[in-house]
């Protein structure tokens, strides 16, 4: 096993995503790479870290500042992102825009 499909592995360790027969791998390569070995504790920690994290609330009038921001502006006046204005412009050809 290299030390590149040994870290791919142990991100997929930590969600559960492998058999034990790769696991078994996994650690017969820990064993010998203290590079890995080192990574591989990292990656835990920082795992267990951010599990450990509540997800963000929102702020409570977050909802009523993104539509008062949207009532600022008419719909015409809004920029349109740009992947829309090739749908709007392929639409307008066909006569639905």
């Amino acid at each position: 096993m290299t030390c590149e499909e040994c870290r791919e592995k142990w991100s997929a360790i930590l969600d559960k995503e492998v058999s034990l027969p790769e696991i078994r791998a996994v650690l017969a390569h820990l064993q010998i790479c203290s590079e890995c070995c080192r990574y591989c504790c990292e990656l835990t920690c920082l795992d267990a870290l951010l599990r450990s994290l509540d997800a963000p609330l929102s702020s409570e009038r977050l909802w009523e500042r993104i539509k008062a921001m949207l009532m600022v502006v008419s719909p015409q006046e809004r920029p349109i992102p740009e992947g829309w204005v090739v749908v709007r412009s392929h639409l307008s050809r066909l006569g639905r825009a």
